[in-house]
């Protein structure tokens, strides 16, 4: 049989489709302004480049063209740009605002302000402010300077920190710096998938990052590790400090330059720790004297504000930062027989560890002191934290990463992690209910380790009339269209320790009596939010232990029995468990409920097991109790 010859029909449907489907695949994709649409604002252009000259000097050239595309970004519109007077110049300043209409409008105004007004000690610190007029969506903010530093704070050394990546979209992303090699400055990078361009000419070497079209990094996922050198993301360092030992060194004689006893700060010292015979006690008489006067100021540690003031001038100031505060703490220690360390901080999941890093004194954003204790049990304290006692920190202090100043060079440690208990929150409820449905319930709530300094020093803050509108809204709360009987709070005026919550109120028709039977709903627990995902890329971490303890009775109205008592329930996914047992007792039924979260970290493959516990988390914790008559 012989073979069919096509018509031309046939080959004409072919060429036809072929010409679609070569159409379709030249079709250009969206272009990056249509692809980010839907965000705030995209950046046109971010170029930074840094020279470091042979006298260690630096400048730094910064340009950024920026379009508004929703109208939260129109605060884009003021620029700051902060600098050290006297260590740092900020020149060549150009700043406009282009309008849809394509305008070109210089800025409206230009001014240099103190940061921190008021402080006469911290009078060098400056900002900047540009001012651009009619930021309105479509518009495109264009601005550039130089910034000219005399050089760190650590004479004759240069380091620098950044990442290849940006959380908004970046259509022209640069980065350069250029130094010249004799100065033996190190590069380091953690995750680098934007590989730099590195050029060697004459004397000096350059590292160039040009990424066209940046994507925004991803989101993190919720409940992942602490940042590992594994896991960072286009991460540089330059520094030409070799060991950390030199930070040390050079911290440490900053803190003796500054260390001022004078025989005023030695007889208030005595007199403060004098009453106690143990280190903690007059540590703590030193801190609660600090707390109680002198103000802290809360700023940004980074190059330029890492020396400490000297101890007499913040002592006659009456007000100082964390380095300030911290000195100023160990020369009183000092005077009352103490010894301690200086400690640069920074907390657990601000980096990652920082003795992977070059030497960067940049890493840490705070100071504490390490106390040296009696029999070798030494413990951290933070001169501007209020209301935690010695021993006792904030959650988020939790394994911060620490590095010790000290004559030996230093050294690297870690926070304590927080134990269960500074997470615990017990309550204890009795609930009368009446024939008719109507309940007497009476609450005490003991509060956890934070929420008791947070609720203190909230209430202390304010005003009468304020105060007054805060109990208003908390009566009405407790009594929910019922009556409060007796609200009363104990624990407020103490230093220290939990605050506790207890109220009684009245409320009619809370068991409704329906065909002679009363049903007590047991709440069951809502999911988290943390793992609604159907995958997940991360490890989960769960980063505290925490305790909450919830026993309540309920006291059974004369003439019903109890037709229905749930049973028990042991709940358990490792970071998370929950236990509830009923006890029947005469004429009630108690019901304690323990539910306690653990600081582990679980692998990503037992993720789908965790999203499954929590999905029906809800449905296994709702119970109920049926009462009949």
């Amino acid at each position: 049989m012989g073979r069919k010859i096509p018509t031309i029909t046939a080959l004409l449907f072919i060429l036809l489709m072929t010409q679609v489907c070569l159409s379709s695949e030249k079709q250009d994709p969206l272009s990056f302004e249509e692809r980010h649409k839907d965000k705030q604002f995209i950046y046109l252009l971010a170029d930074v480049d840094v020279k470091v000259n042979e006298d260690w000097t630096y400048v730094t050239r910064s340009r950024e063209r920026i379009k508004i595309l929703k109208e939260e970004a129109r605060s884009l519109g003021e620029i700051s740009i902060p600098y050290e007077e006297g260590r740092e110049t900020v020149s060549e300043v150009k700043a406009y605002t282009v309008t849809p209409d394509n305008k070109k409008l210089p800025y409206s105004t230009i001014q240099d302000l103190s940061m921190y007004a008021g402080y006469p000690m911290y009078s060098n610190f400056k900002v900047k402010i540009i001012t651009l007029p009619e930021v309105v969506v479509g518009a495109v903010l264009e601005y550039e300077y130089a910034l000219t530093s005399k050089g760190m704070p650590i004479r004759n050394t240069f380091w620098y920190e950044g990442n290849a990546e940006s959380d908004a979209p970046v259509k022209e992303f640069r980065f350069s710096i250029t130094m010249p090699k004799k100065l033996g400055i190190q590069y380091r990078e953690f995750g680098m998938t934007r590989k730099p361009k590195i050029t060697e000419k004459d004397s000096a070497v350059s590292f160039v990052w040009d990424v066209r079209e940046m994507e925004p990094s991803t989101l993190d996922e919720d409940y992942t590790p602490p940042p590992t050198p594994q896991d960072a993301r286009d991460r540089f360092e330059f520094s030409s400090l070799n060991e950390w030992k030199e930070i040390s060194h050079w911290y440490l004689s900053l803190a003796e330059k500054n260390l001022k006893i004078t025989e005023e700060i030695e007889e208030a010292s005595k007199k403060i720790a004098g009453d106690s015979s143990s280190v903690e006690g007059k540590t703590r008489a030193i801190l609660e004297y600090i707390s109680a006067n002198f103000r802290y100021v809360s700023m940004t540690l980074d190059d330029h504000t890492l020396e400490p003031h000297p101890t007499d001038e913040t002592f006659k100031n009456k007000y100082g930062d964390c380095k300030d505060l911290s000195l100023l703490a160990m020369a009183m220690l000092r005077s009352a027989g103490i010894d301690s360390h200086m400690a640069l901080f920074n907390t657990e999941f601000s980096g990652m560890d920082p003795k992977h890093c070059l030497p960067l004194p940049g890493l840490f954003n705070h100071v504490v002191l390490l106390v040296k204790g009696e029999k070798g049990k030494d413990f951290y304290v933070d001169p501007s934290l209020e209301g935690y006692d010695v021993g006792q920190y904030p959650l988020t202090y939790q394994a911060a990463h620490t590095f010790l100043i000290t004559e030996e060079g230093g050294g690297f440690e870690r926070f304590p992690v927080s134990e269960e208990k500074n997470s615990s929150c017990k309550t204890r409820r009795i609930v009368t209910i009446y024939g008719n449905g109507s309940a007497l319930t009476e609450v005490e709530q003991i509060g956890d380790l934070d929420f008791s300094v947070f609720q203190r020093k909230l209430l202390k803050g304010l005003d009468k009339e304020k105060k007054h509108r805060f109990f208003q809204a908390l009566d009405a709360g407790l009594a929910s269209g019922g009556k409060l009987i007796e609200r009363r709070i104990e624990g407020l005026d103490n230093k220290y320790g939990p605050i506790t919550l207890v109220a009684k109120t009245r409320r009619d028709g809370e068991f409704p009596v329906t065909n002679g039977m009363i049903i007590i709903d047991i709440p069951g627990y809502d999911r988290s939010r943390g793992f609604a995902t159907k995958e997940r890329k991360n490890p989960i971490f769960w980063p505290a232990n925490a305790r909450y303890e919830r026993i309540t009775t309920y006291r059974i109205p004369k003439g019903f029995k109890i037709l229905h008592m749930p049973g028990d329930l042991n709940l358990d996914v490792g970071l998370f468990s929950l236990t509830r047992k009923y006890v029947r007792t005469g004429g009630s039924i108690t019901a304690t409920e323990m539910e306690r979260r653990r600081r582990m970290q679980l692998p990503k493959e037992k993720y789908a097991d965790v999203k499954q516990f929590f999905d029906q988390l809800r449905t296994k914790t709702s119970q109920r109790i049926i009462l009949k008559k």
